[in-house]
């Protein structure tokens, strides 16, 4: 009986609202919406207490009619003992009604951020989750907290790699930070080793660690997945290597509810020729919406509102929590697979029936393209060696670089550099190179110590005597290095190891007689290139080893996929690795105060923070990758940023 009489009850309630049974919502024409007027707000807007469509706190928060429009995720803050909106455009604070999602803080501008440099002075307690703090503070609820204190109470987390133990204190030590730690406050250490994986491996004797090198790190320092021990964000976040050093972990990241569900009706842009009404944004995938990922990089102007600045060849980005596709125009890193769904991965289930092909790799026939990743090219590539190179080292790699480089390398080319040293050494300064020798494997400026013998210093600032410590980014006083036209013969030589050493007096029949590489490719339409794929790089573009677009060496370069876009020859990379850089450009803006910078601000970031093309200072890929401002702040370099996406 209970069940046949709430069964009438939902199907009466059903014809009040939406009017005749199984009719579907009306959508309103004059900004009324609710059971009143059985009808329904536009535009992905919200339906107010009161019966009215908008698209603010006051529509979308506590009272929202979500039958009637869309309603925004709302939570109560145990500072303020208030009920508010989860802010789904980054705005906050008592003006505007909402929190700040995730672990972003509402800065004094009343910006939601995960910078430091906002989460500390002036953070809006309540609003969002504050740095600890450096004196004693009275919150809005009247408690008051003390340095070091945190947790989930007062909307406090711990500063830089600092734990938050269970008893709300930020620490350093294996109280704070292991089995008591809570997550989500602050880093929390995570010394789980996996199942694949077996306990008991040596420690390291030169810095390197992982799966690669069979060695792990003392136990203070993490395994990055470069197979490099060290601390903070670069070798303990992602990509950590568990099982071979301390790694942190962090609560699983949750996403503020209310932004526009991806349908038909809510398409704008150039494909249909619809902008977005009630000012919201056309983002860069082609929907309407309110955040800053609607209004921010991307945002397509003049079919809606736009913040900021556009950078150019904005999308698709990399993602950075494992969501990817046309719906976030996000691509996956490091040769993953975009599955159906929008989640990156390496199986069947991501890289076959319905994978994404824009938005990362996917297999043909169910099978993945090659049983090997590279280095297994070299083989393939002799064939289009021989019309390029011989003529090019002989002659042409001594004139190129000896005045320039051998006052600082004499010891590593004395056959070559010999009867030009006594004038080069007299007028160049040396670097100073008096450093106590490493006892550690580390190196370089940041550690104020020098590699023995001929072992070279890299720019991360590891002992070794591989191309990558001994080229380009080598730290000079601090260990060899080579010179660029010595670089230049390595990989020249590394590149024609396989060719006969007499081919350069018979060139001209070589050349008549030599097999070209096939070059008919089609055109790649989402950066990947190469022989897993079977796609070339437009115009002047390089496919690097990696099977992706590019220009920087690392594309071009030693590795570079002859046949599957333009590559350099030894001699142009030598001249590209010895040219001086460009001239830097203007740095002296004033510091912003708001967290806005740039060409339209005319301010730049703080310290190490970047300029979004957008104009706003961050420290994310976003920030500091594609669209970076010069200038105005920190930027990624090009083959930084392409490590960055898993090209390199």
């Amino acid at each position: 009986m209970v069940v046949i009489i709430h069964a009438v009850l939902i199907a009466a309630l059903a014809t009040v609202v939406f009017g005749q049974p199984g009719m579907p919502p009306t959508v309103s024409t004059n900004g009324r919406c609710g059971p009143h007027t059985g009808t329904t707000c536009p535009d992905n807007s919200c339906c107010s207490e009161s019966g009215l469509c908008g698209l603010s706190a006051d529509y979308c928060g506590t009272g929202c009619r979500k039958p009637f429009g869309t309603c925004w995720k709302t939570t109560v803050s145990p500072v303020l003992g208030i009920e508010h909106a989860v802010s789904i455009n980054d705005r906050c604070g008592p003006e505007y009604k909402t929190r700040c999602p995730d672990d972003k803080c509402c800065s004094r501008n009343r910006f939601c951020s995960a910078d430091d440099d906002y989460c500390r002075d002036g953070c809006l307690f309540g609003y969002g989750l504050c740095l600890e703090v450096s004196k004693t503070t009275a919150l809005p609820n009247g408690l008051t907290i003390v340095p070091r204190q945190c947790g989930p109470d007062i909307g406090v987390k711990c500063a830089g790699s600092s734990c938050c133990s269970k008893d709300g204190r930020c620490g350093n030590d294996e109280h704070h930070c292991h089995a008591n730690c809570m997550e989500g406050y602050g880093v929390c250490w995570d010394y789980s080793v996996p199942f694949s994986l077996e306990s008991g491996f040596p420690n390291t004797m030169d810095g390197q660690c992982g799966k690669e090198f069979g060695t792990k790190c003392s136990s203070n320092d993490c395994c990055s997945k470069d197979g490099e021990c060290g601390f903070g964000e670069d070798y303990c976040e992602a990509g950590c290597q568990k099982g071979y050093g301390r790694c942190w972990k962090y609560s699983p990241t949750t996403y503020a509810e209310g932004e526009a569900p991806r349908d038909l009706n809510n398409k704008c842009g150039r494909d249909v020729v619809k902008s977005c009404k009630n000012n919201q944004c056309c983002s860069r995938s082609q929907y309407c919406g309110t955040s800053d990922y609607y209004c921010g990089i991307g945002c397509v102007r003049g079919f809606g509102t736009c913040l900021g600045i556009n950078p150019p060849n904005d999308g698709p980005y990399l993602s950075i929590n494992g969501q990817c596709g046309s719906d976030l125009d996000t691509s996956c890193p490091n040769a993953q697979c975009c599955s159906k769904n929008g989640v990156c991965g390496r199986t069947s289930g991501y890289c076959g029936e319905g994978c994404q092909v824009d938005y990362g790799v996917c297999w043909n026939g169910g099978r993945p393209p090659y049983s090997l990743q590279p280095p297994a090219q070299p083989p393939a590539q002799p064939p289009a060696q021989p019309p390029a190179q011989p003529p090019v080292q002989p002659p042409a790699q001594p004139p190129v670089q000896p005045p320039v480089q051998s006052p600082v390398q004499s010891p590593v080319q004395s056959p070559v550099q010999s009867p030009v040293q006594p004038k080069a050494k007299s007028s160049a300064k040396s670097p100073k190179t008096d450093y106590p020798i490493s006892a550690d494997g580390r190196c370089g400026e940041e550690f104020k110590t020098k590699c023995p013998g001929k072992t070279c210093c890299s720019g991360k600032g590891f002992c070794g005597k591989t191309k990558s410590h001994c080229g380009i980014d080598c730290q000079k006083g601090y260990g060899s290095c080579l010179t660029p036209e010595a670089l230049a013969k390595l990989l020249a030589k590394s590149s024609v190891k396989s060719q006969p050493p007499a081919q350069s007096p018979a060139q001209p029949k070589a050349k008549s007689s030599a097999k070209s590489p096939k070059t008919d490719y089609p055109i790649s339409k989402n950066n990947r290139c190469g022989e897993g794929f079977n796609t070339k790089c437009p115009g002047k573009i390089c496919c690097s080893k990696h099977g992706f677009c590019g220009k920087t060496p690392s594309h071009c370069g030693v590795d570079c996929q002859k046949g599957y876009g333009s590559c350099l020859t030894p001699k142009a990379l030598a001249k590209l690795l010895a040219k001086s850089p460009a001239p830097a450009p203007k740095t002296d803006y004033p510091i912003s105060a708001d967290g806005r910078c740039g060409k339209e601000f005319k301010t730049k970031c703080p310290g190490k923070t970047c300029c979004s093309g957008s104009g706003f200072c961050g420290k994310t890929k976003s920030h500091c990758g594609d669209g970076c401002q010069k200038g105005y702040g920190s930027c990624l370099k090009p083959e930084a940023l392409a490590r960055s996406r898993g090209e390199l």
